[in-house]
């Protein structure tokens, strides 16, 4: 992920806003525990009844999309 601490100010209120408005619940279920209190792909499957891959491919997709909501596309 994108470290917050590598932001702008205004790129961290982007990314909270994005994070908070225009992901779904779901996603935010899945970044938040893994970028936010280290949580492993299988922890979170685990919590909740997702497979590690859908976690995983959630992650990535979610990486992807603040990246671009961010311009910071690489």
């Amino acid at each position: 992920m994108i470290l917050h601490r590598s932001l702008s100010p205004a790129e961290r209120d982007r990314l909270r806003q994005f994070l908070q408005t225009e992901l779904p619940r779901h996603d935010r279920l899945i970044v938040i525990p893994h970028y936010y209190e280290a949580l492993t792909a299988e922890e979170i499957a685990a919590v909740l009844g997702d497979s590690p891959q859908s976690v995983g491919k959630t992650l990535t997709r979610v990486v992807a999309a603040a990246r671009m909501v961010l311009g910071r596309v690489t």
